[in-house]
């Protein structure tokens, strides 16, 4: 059985609360716990109890990044040092990024001595070390900005003073650029995807019975928080941002606590819970999360790191080399006596134990590309006794599991031997098959992203083939799908079905077949058997060839109604016609959405019912806001999106399907209405990017665009029908106060979501299934309502509406 993990991430700033002027130099992060007497009886000596390989947990992630925004701008330090000048340096750091600003320490070379430095094109927090070796030793001086502002100053006594309180002979000094409009801290959600690609990763390659999923992510403002300046003694200040904090692991971020984080994390084990206030605890505590070490290589796990720790792991080099007592309590893990942040083989510095150093895993502090950073089955036992045993109400059973290559060596196996409804997650590799999909309804096939699950035909069949023998799939999703060849439709994909299907996250490429080279969809119904509703959603389909029709895609039969979402068609070919895709019959229909289709041979689109919305297609097509300019894509290779490309923010977060009724054909009506309604969570810039990859890049808004919205609007719930979370998006054209409450279909309040003064903007909030009490509600329908403003004294800039959503069980 899978179950889901309904966690908070327990991280909290375990650190000496020193001023920011001192620090002693051996005194480094604390991460994780090194009190051996706070930790419970019961968590040193705990039992692992056996579990069989197909149950699985699924984590659900919140992220929110708390970022600044500062004054870009050249920095001056105005030192001068007293008589004791021997041996007295500085340096100069960055807080975000952790690194050095300066080549080398600069030194004073003789007494008195007053030294001007000047560092270019600096935004945000960052502190000055003073390395000043004799006790009566005094550097005295100030920062500038650019226009000689002064961003920090002190005195000889100063110095002194924090010198005396420093055990290192070093004194820190935290100063920032001052306020202004450069975001410094504002991790991209493309890093964060990458994290968590890499957390599953590690966890995937050790038999783990974990898996992350995103289940949000927010970005906040708040040079304060970011700095992590109030937050040891303003817990609340985030108790707004906590997301879910009784079903979700919360993430958070800060730049840096004044200037300590020098990794990037911190985190804390659950069985604190037990000594702290559970619900003070569970929304409060902050986690340190990523800079830009998450992408340094050889210091990517230090997310891993954190989530371990908030998962029970302790380090592995804690409380010496004895195998009884040592740090994470896990048989498996043999430990140091002390933290190595190297990977070094020819060292043994714990001979008590088997094995020689590094302690490879992501509980050890060690860098660099050679080490293996995994989790071992002794830390998944011990995570998985620590969620049972401290937060037992946290697990939630749900849907069968079976993992590639884990449970069975190939795809084709793990599919032959599933039952109805079952999830087969594939790990990282390369995949060579041919694959011929069982009679077994529900299936859904998992791949860990395209980038790293690749199915390989070797161009000597179909890559995957549904008959209309077999039961098709709901969901194919995450995978690289080429070299599939064939004489017969679908070299890539070829379903024959009817039903609903979502293909999804997925590269189709370099397959070849006499129709749909890429993927053929066949009806084999007609209105009295059922239609078949395609969904196909973040797909790049390039490099297909067909010998007939529909280079990358294409329909055949009746009734197959097609929904293209955010979908990339380039350099696809056909024979015939539709070298992007064909849907030639009078049956079949497709509406295009955020696309980008360009450079298919003979011709982008073929058929009579296709409905394009905000997409870029080559020599245009008509439909609503189609445009007609080079997509500018990296390379024929690579169709992300160069910074300059019209396609960027060109989408559409809201788009109403409107179409005349005389066209519609059975089989269409499920995608009438709303078909996109995205909160800004799930697209950066302005507005959704044309195609399948959302790029890290922004638009700027022209001079014309207007900031606030022209009127009231309150916008369907996106998803709807949903489980447990959906979104409520809302524009309000004026300042004013904001009432969102939820109630059930006889009119009873269940949740109060919003009660307070809002400025204009586009807005959202999303609501978790729960009422007031925090109590889960019942499956069924709910209506929600927004009033503005008083309309008694106002009603020009008053305004009430409501609608209905569904929660499906």
């Amino acid at each position: 059985m899978k179950a889901n993990f309904n966690v908070i991430f327990f991280m909290i700033i375990l650190m000496s609360m020193t001023t920011a002027q001192t620090l002693d130099e051996e005194h480094r992060l604390v991460c994780g716990n090194f009190d051996f007497g706070v930790i419970p009886k019961a968590a040193r000596q705990f039992a692992i109890e056996e579990r069989g390989r197909d149950e699985q947990y699924g984590i659900n992630l919140a992220f929110q990044i708390i970022y600044g925004r500062y004054a870009h701008t050249d920095i001056t330090l105005y030192l001068t040092i007293n008589e004791h000048f021997e041996g007295a340096s500085f340096l100069v750091f960055d807080t975000f990024t952790k690194h050095y600003i300066m080549d080398d320490w600069m030194q004073f070379t003789e007494p008195n001595q007053s030294i001007g430095l000047t560092i270019a094109d600096r935004a945000g927090p960052h502190y000055l070390r003073i390395y000043a070796p004799h006790d009566s030793a005094a550097v005295s001086g100030y920062i500038v900005d650019e226009n000689n502002n002064v961003l920090s100053s002190w005195g000889e006594t100063d110095f002194l003073t924090w010198q005396s309180g420093s055990s290192s002979s070093s004194v820190y000094i935290q100063f920032d650029t001052g306020p202004g409009d450069t975001d410094v801290g504002n991790t991209p959600d493309e890093e964060i995807m990458r994290a968590v690609e890499r957390l599953n990763y590690r966890h995937q390659n050790s038999n783990s019975p974990f898996h992350f999923e995103i289940d949000t992510i927010h970005h906040v403002h708040n040079n304060s928080w970011a700095m992590g300046e109030d937050l040891y003694d303003t817990w609340e200040s985030v108790y707004e941002l906590s997301y879910n904090p009784t079903e979700i692991l919360n993430i958070f971020t800060v730049i840096g606590f004044h200037y300590n984080l020098g990794l990037g994390g911190v985190g804390v084990n659950p069985w604190y819970l037990e000594s702290w206030d559970s619900v003070f605890y569970r929304v409060s505590m902050k986690g340190i999360y990523l800079t830009d070490l998450s992408a340094e290589e050889g210091r990517d796990h230090v997310f891993d790191h954190e989530v371990g720790h908030s998962l029970g792991l302790l380090h592995t080099f804690n409380y010496g080399c004895d195998l009884g007592t040592h740090g994470d309590y896990v048989l498996d893990t043999p430990t140091h006596a002390y933290a190595n942040y190297v990977c070094d083989y020819s060292v043994d510095s714990c001979p008590d134990d088997p094995g020689n150093d590094p302690v490879d895993n992501c509980m050890n502090y060690v860098y660099g590309s050679e080490c293996q950073m995994g989790f071992t089955v002794g830390q998944h036992g011990r995570s998985l006794w620590a969620i049972e045993q401290w937060v037992p109400t946290l697990i939630d059973l749900i849907d069968d599991v079976t993992s590639v290559p884990e449970d069975y060596t190939t795809i084709q196996e793990a599919l032959d031997s599933a039952e109805t409804g079952d999830t087969i997650y594939v790990s990282p590799g390369t995949y060579v098959e041919n694959i011929i999909w069982p009679n077994t309804g529900g299936l859904r096939l998992i791949g860990s992203g395209p980038d790293s699950t690749i199915i390989d035909g070797n161009q000597t069949n179909r890559v995957i083939e549904v008959d209309d023998d077999a039961s098709p799939p709901s969901e194919i999703s995450g995978f690289t799908i080429t070299n599939g060849n064939t004489t017969g439709r679908g070299g890539g994909i070829e379903i024959e079905m009817t039903g609903d299907i979502l293909l999804s996250n997925l590269v189709i490429s370099n397959n070849q077949a006499s129709s749909g080279g890429g993927i053929a969809v066949e009806g084999i119904g007609g209105v009295w058997m059922g239609e078949a509703h395609v969904t196909v959603e973040n797909v790049v389909f390039s490099g297909n060839h067909a010998t007939g029709n529909g280079g990358g895609f294409s329909a055949h039969e009746d009734f197959v109604s097609t929904l293209f979402k955010s979908v990339t068609f380039a350099n696809n070919t056909a024979d015939g016609s539709g070298g992007g895709m064909d849907f030639y019959s009078m049956g079949n229909y497709a509406v295009i959405l955020n696309s980008i289709i360009w450079n298919n041979t003979p011709d982008n689109l073929y058929g009579p019912h296709l409905f394009p919305y905000f997409s870029n297609i080559e020599n245009g097509y008509d439909g609503v806001e189609i445009m007609n300019s080079d997509p500018l894509f990296v390379s024929d290779e690579d169709l992300r999106l160069q910074a300059e490309s019209p396609c960027i923010d060109a989408g559409s977060a809201y788009i109403n399907v409107d179409i005349d009724p005389t066209l519609m054909i059975p089989g269409e009506m499920w995608m009438e209405g709303v078909m996109v309604d995205l909160t800004p969570a799930f697209y950066g810039g302005n507005a959704p990017d044309m195609g399948a990859y959302e790029s890290p890049y922004t638009a700027p808004l022209s001079l014309n665009e207007e900031i606030s919205p022209l009127e009231y609007r309150l916008y369907p719930p996106y998803p709807n029908p949903f489980n447990p979370f959906t979104t409520l998006r809302y524009d309000l054209q004026k300042d004013g106060h904001v009432h969102i409450t939820i109630y059930d279909i006889l009119g009873k309040r269940v949740k109060t979501l919003i009660n307070s003064r809002q400025t204009a903007g586009y807005k959202s909030v999303q609501w978790n299934a729960r009422n007031d009490a925090g109590t889960a509600v019942s499956p069924g329908v709910y209506l929600y309502t927004i009033e503005t403003g008083d309309p008694s004294t106002s009603p020009a800039h008053s305004f009430r509406q409501t609608r209905k959503m569904v929660l499906m069980k």
